[in-house]
């Protein structure tokens, strides 16, 4: 994966840890009925950023070695 991709895919997880909560859910934003979906939408960007991480890191050490 390169670095331009690395980098698109993160900004869209940080767009959408800001706006995808409003996109989802009408008012209020609740998720379940209790978890307020902007947690929601910042957990699943942790988790998505983790993942990415994850990959880019390894491929780019596969590169190196």
């Amino acid at each position: 994966m390169s670095k331009n991709i690395y980098f698109i895919l993160t900004f869209l997880g940080f767009l959408w840890g800001i706006f995808g909560g409003y996109i989802i859910a009408d008012s209020p934003y609740l998720f379940l009925g209790w978890i307020p979906i902007s947690v929601v939408s910042i957990v699943l960007t942790g988790f998505y950023a983790a993942i990415i991480n994850y990959f880019y890191f390894k491929n780019f050490q596969n590169e190196e070695s």
